[in-house]
């Protein structure tokens, strides 16, 4: 957002808000429950309650409080402290098995590249049939039938203007950073396969965990339960991190811009996207399954690095809740490189980004705190098995909800 625009938004006055009126700055809730009250002030009434996630309109700014819209056109007043300013991008979930990436919005366009159901994208804009995105250095355009939208909120950098006070992101935040990771009182590790792996998981996080999971208002069990299908609680494998690296992602981000250099190293199903991976460093050489080890992992990650640093970091999943490296913006990350730097600095950071990759679609936290494990499942982890994801989610919670007694 430009300056012009802020100095008039912190200029304008409070007079009645009509219909006509267009809102142009969004607020994003960043505590547990916030306070909606009449007036300006601690001391006026409360009118309503705001939770985590939840957007507003932010119409204006009286010292430490922001006037805002309520749904009903009225106004009312809420603490700054507790509101970042965001903008409104779109992202879009791919509904079709697989749709053409076109070089112009209409069929007559080439076909420059493929994606496949369940993929997202950024929308750069919106047209009447089609969207268009970023498809490596080129714009490129999808048929939106085959595109389900969803608004995601991003935080304003502060420096757009120095009177507005960012929220945080979980890493970000110097008080976590003094949390005790292991619980006060562990538990013995036994019984089955999975009740170890959820006791060593409890007896290594579950001090860290309880605490944001107590701000989000879920269930502790719930939180531990996520982090034990993601990694099974491990996030490093000796001293480097556990990483997953896909073929078929470097291919869209780098590979279709640079076909026959793919071709040379890289291989993968192009109809099951997610087998068939193999690598070469020389296409001399003999191809090598991916995904044996973590070594092989690292391996092909450091090839792929050689090509294109960012296109390669972008095509990871890193720690113990497995972000894609391409999700760096929505746990707060300006760039892949600098996620993956945190994340091979601490398992902290790779807890504080399980619950900011949850929290950045609000939806996902509050299909949490009902324990609705499959919507939770289909919303985070995509369409392809989110009844086996929630069967899992709900074994661990189980088994947490049992052993934390």
């Amino acid at each position: 957002m430009k300056r012009s625009f802020w100095k008039k938004f912190l200029s304008n006055t409070t007079k009645a808000i009509a219909d006509s009126v267009v809102i142009e700055v969004k607020g994003r809730v960043n505590a547990g429950k916030l306070n909606v009250r009449k007036k300006p002030s601690l001391k006026a009434a409360v009118v309503a309650q705001l939770t985590r996630g939840d957007i507003v309109d932010v119409f204006n700014v009286i010292e430490d409080w922001y006037q805002i819209v309520l749904p009903e056109k009225k106004t009312a007043y809420v603490y700054k402290k507790y509101i970042e300013i965001v903008r409104q991008e779109k992202s879009g979930r791919i509904t079709a098995n697989v749709l053409n990436i076109r070089s112009m919005p209409n069929t007559s366009g080439d076909i420059l590249g493929k994606l496949h159901k369940g993929d997202i994208v950024s929308v750069l804009r919106e047209y009447n049939e089609w969207i268009k995105i970023q498809y490596g250095s080129k714009e490129a355009y999808l048929y939106k039938e085959f595109v389900e939208l969803a608004d995601v909120p991003v935080v304003v950098n502060p420096t757009d203007n120095p009177n507005i006070v960012s929220g945080e992101f979980f890493y970000q935040r110097k008080d976590l950073v003094s949390v005790t990771l292991e619980p006060k009182k562990t538990i013995p590790v036994q019984g089955t396969y999975h009740e170890k792996i959820a006791a060593k998981t409890w007896n290594n996080y579950g001090g860290f965990i309880s605490k944001v999971s107590d701000e989000l208002q879920i269930d502790v069990a719930t939180g531990l339960a996520v982090l034990c299908v993601e990694s099974g609680g491990n996030g490093f494998s000796g001293d480097k991190m556990i990483i997953r690296f896909e073929n078929h992602v470097l291919d869209m981000f780098w590979g279709k811009n640079n076909v026959d250099l793919f071709d040379d190293h890289f291989k993968y199903d192009k109809n099951l996207r997610r087998d068939g991976h193999y690598f070469r460093a020389d296409k001399k050489d003999d191809w090598e399954a991916c995904h044996t080890s973590q070594d092989m992992e690292w391996k092909v990650l450091n090839f792929a690095k050689t090509l294109d640093d960012t296109a390669a970091l972008k095509s990871i999943s890193m720690g113990a809740p497995q972000v894609m490296g391409f999700n760096h913006k929505f746990i707060g990350y300006a760039t892949p490189q600098e996620m993956f730097s945190n994340f091979n600095k601490d398992i902290r950071y790779h807890l504080m980004a399980l619950f900011d990759f949850c929290n950045y679609k609000p939806e996902r936290i509050r299909y949490l705190q009902k324990r609705d494990f499959y919507s939770f499942s289909y919303e985070y982890n995509g369409p392809a098995d989110p009844k086996g994801y929630e069967k899992r989610l709900k074994m661990y919670y189980d088994i947490f909800k049992e052993i934390l007694k």
